[in-house]
């Protein structure tokens, strides 16, 4: 089903944690949007306690960061596909700004963090049609 849902859409919102990086589900999730070559939309969450994955939050560096992204190979344990084994490529979020929620006030409906949110669905569609993400190539280079 969550492949299906992924095959089906234009963009791909990951809410990133700690917990996200160790949950099975979501290493399959994360790996099928980027075979898929999907537009992500990375949103660092804030701590919101421990989980049996880890911190409910994004504990890494932030978008001020051009290395952001390292945090998710860091505290991924194992790094790798829970089906095939293989290495889990997360370099892959470098080619996207992540949106923080991290501050103060951005998690409230109406938040700057909510409206790039917005935008930037909006921005992958055009008259009705998928406007293809400007890293294909990057996409392709990986494959």
């Amino acid at each position: 089903e969550m492949e299906e849902g992924i095959r089906k859409c234009t963009v791909v919102i990951i809410f990133l944690a700690d917990s996200y990086l160790n949950s099975d589900n979501c290493k399959r999730e994360f790996c099928h949007a980027i075979k898929m070559c999907k537009y992500l939309i990375p949103v660092l969450v804030p701590e919101g306690g421990m989980t049996r994955y880890g911190s409910s939050g994004w504990t890494g560096k932030g978008p001020e960061d051009p290395q952001w992204w390292m945090h998710a190979a860091k505290m991924c344990t194992p790094n790798a596909h829970p089906d095939t084994g293989h290495p889990i490529a997360w370099s892959m979020l470098q080619h996207f700004d992540p949106i923080d929620m991290r501050g103060e006030g951005q998690t409230a409906p109406g938040c700057s963090a909510e409206l790039e949110i917005r935008r930037r669905i909006a921005s992958r569609f055009h008259r009705g049609e998928h406007i293809k993400h400007k890293n294909d190539a990057n996409y392709a280079l990986w494959a």
